[in-house]
């Protein structure tokens, strides 16, 4: 199964940081779309709504972005702000259109997945400039993989054959954030002098999804960010 989210994520970090150079070809894009239908959801069992409606979104609480379900805590670093609901389903959009690269019925395909597979729960931008840091936390819960390694794993190859750009490091690790273990990896972007970061947590209904886009002047402040999570 293709790593759609993971790639729909990096293509939003590329076109925030610079226009983005190499979209997958519709060719592409239309076989990921085919591959990433599992048997029981083409037998239409069971519904996805379900379980998309039994994610909790979480809440912002003054300065926190607080998910009881997902069992995090966040911190709104001084001069971020959390995207509503309908900007962050506009951020994915925006990566569907890059991917898509004009297609039209791909674009259609890949927003309708999206709708059905992922539940964006917190989303943040520099107020300050926008292209400098993006942090997006996401539920998928559409997957084939088994374990946290073998999505990255299958994330980083899937993500180098798109063409945008992306060096990964061969050193996938463990880390805590907060209350529980994230398996991690780091994607740099030298000709945009930018790195994203993925934290990959498996859940009962797939995987939770953080990514931490960011320039190199913007490295301690997402240090920070990630270091404050409870």
């Amino acid at each position: 199964m293709k790593r759609l989210l993971a790639i729909i994520l990096a293509s939003c970090m590329i076109f925030t940081f610079a226009a983005c150079g190499n979209s997958k070809d519709k060719a592409t894009v239309a076989e990921d779309e085919e591959e990433i239908m599992t048997p029981e959801e083409a037998a239409g069992e069971p519904t996805q709504q379900e379980t998309l409606e039994s994610i909790d979104r979480g809440t912002v609480e003054g300065t926190n972005y607080k998910n009881e379900w997902a069992g995090v805590t966040f911190a709104i670093p001084e001069g971020m702000t959390p995207l509503t609901a309908d900007e962050m389903a506009k951020v994915l959009g925006q990566g569907n259109e890059q991917l898509a690269a004009g297609d039209e019925a791909a674009k259609q395909a890949m927003d309708t997945f999206v709708q059905n597979s992922y539940v964006p729960l917190f989303m943040i931008n520099d107020v300050k400039d926008t292209s400098k840091l993006k942090i997006q936390y996401i539920a998928e819960i559409r997957t084939s993989a088994k374990t946290e390694e073998e999505y990255l794993t299958d994330t980083m190859a899937q993500i180098k054959e798109t063409g945008l750009g992306y060096a990964f490091s061969d050193k996938i690790e463990e880390v805590k954030l907060g209350k529980y273990v994230y398996t991690t990896v780091t994607g740099t972007i030298e000709s945009k002098n930018a790195q994203i970061s993925y934290y990959v947590r498996k859940i009962d209904e797939g995987f939770l999804v953080l990514s931490v886009g960011y320039t190199k002047d913007r490295t301690e402040v997402a240090k920070q960010w990630i270091e404050a999570i409870v």
